[in-house]
């Protein structure tokens, strides 16, 4: 059973800490693995590391023991299967500052990115004659966002049982698995939204340098501290200086939250924007942080998609989904509502399994259809009140590595 001792928060920190976690997490809720399988299949420094990473897991609720399965002429070997996939959930979403909801959203586009180019590259995006991958840009009120909203809710959650189904019978059948991955948006489009009092957010990259710190193991290391939660909450409403944090948080000396500062900048989750030193303050250094927003661009979400496979429908709708998510994040509108939806779900399904799902993914753009047009009779031509929305609704067949038996 899941472990409970920790928060939410703190068990997403022990997934992030590493990358290898994190794909641990997602391949197996797919598929039951061995520790050996998944480091012959998968990969990881070592089949010891692996190991380790998969007793951790284990530990804060991650994996599960299934059952122990022959392999060849070797001993049996011990299969886990993952509970859960690593998503937020909204209670804890609203609980984050605004900066680590952006990285979060960055991380998981550059995910997809990664999927959706294995796809591409296979040939495998349009293999089979059902697979959907549609982006609309629509003007809605406030009444058809929550209708919308509701909608994309029902379609995720369908597609999670569909998926616990499949499962369950492809446990007990010959039937060669079918790899999906769905991949869901709903949020706020660029457009004229009011800017905060403190101008917007700097942009930086962790440590500076080129290639970045993984986007994983900076979530895992602020996850890991409430402090630093606590201190960017501070940092993204205005310019701290350590003092000024200590004074509103409590809790440790001024050393300690420059110390927290400076770790914080070496990550990537904050800048130094001023430094005063000097005059009244007797030669020491006064520095001032503010809470940065990553400094990702579109080609830093396509560099796994090769150039010869940036084409088809699947490319369009992913192309003008992510122009149109970076820029929302740089204008601040992606996550101005914690009611918007990101998601990106790897499946394994039978036939069965891939027709429900696909029949879900139908049923929303069905719902968007008509939740527009509902809008435009209730509106009568109507301008005001509306405001941008953009909905991804992608389901496309996705490579599926080979498990030694």
């Amino acid at each position: 059973m899941p472990c409970f001792r920790e928060s939410y928060l703190e068990r997403l920190g022990i997934v992030y800490l590493d990358q290898i976690r994190l794909t641990i997490v997602t391949e197996l809720y797919m598929r039951a693995m061995s520790v050996n399988q998944f480091y012959e299949t998968i990969g990881g420094s070592s089949y010891d590391s692996v190991r380790r990473h998969f007793f951790r897991l284990v530990e804060f609720g991650w994996l599960q023991y299934v059952k122990t399965a022959p392999a060849g002429r070797g001993a049996p070997e011990k299969l886990y299967r993952s509970t859960e996939l690593a998503v937020i959930d909204t209670e804890t979403w609203r609980t984050l500052p605004f900066s680590i909801r952006d990285a979060f959203t960055v991380q998981l586009l550059e995910e997809m990115g990664g999927r959706i180019g294995e796809a591409l590259k296979h040939g495998s995006a349009h293999a089979k004659p059902n697979a959907m991958s549609v982006f609309k840009l629509v003007d809605v009120d406030e009444r058809a966002w929550h209708e919308s909203y509701a909608s994309i809710e029902r379609c995720f959650h369908t597609i999670l049982r569909k998926q616990s189904d499949a499962k369950i019978r492809l446990e007990g059948s010959h039937q060669e698995p079918l790899s999906m991955v769905v991949n869901l948006a709903a949020f706020e489009a660029p457009g004229p939204l009011a800017e905060d009092e403190s101008g917007p957010l700097p942009k930086a990259r962790p440590g500076g340098s080129d290639p970045p710190t993984p986007w994983p193991q900076r979530v895992g290391k602020v996850f890991s501290d409430r402090l630093d939660i606590s201190i960017l909450n501070e940092l993204n409403r205005d310019a701290r200086t350590p003092v000024q944090l200590r004074e509103a948080l409590g809790g440790g000396s001024s050393d300690t939250f420059l110390r927290h500062c400076r770790r914080l900048t070496d990550l990537g989750w904050a800048v130094c924007v001023d430094t005063l030193s000097g005059g009244p303050l007797y030669g020491a250094e006064v520095s001032h942080f503010r809470a940065a927003a990553p400094d990702v661009t579109e080609a830093d979400i396509y560099r796994r998609i090769p150039r010869t496979a940036r084409s088809g429908t699947t490319w369009d709708a992913f192309q003008r989904f992510i122009a149109t998510s970076i820029s929302a994040v740089g204008t601040g509108t992606f996550n101005h509502r914690t009611d918007r939806h990101l998601t990106m779900s790897p499946l394994l399904l039978d036939e069965c399994g891939w027709r429900q799902v696909t029949n879900a993914l139908k049923t929303f753009e069905q719902d968007l259809i008509r939740i527009e047009k509902d809008l435009g009779k209730r509106r009568r031509g109507r301008k005001g009140g509306l405001f941008p929305a953009a909905f991804l609704i992608s389901g496309v067949d996705s490579p599926l590595r080979e498990v030694r038996r």
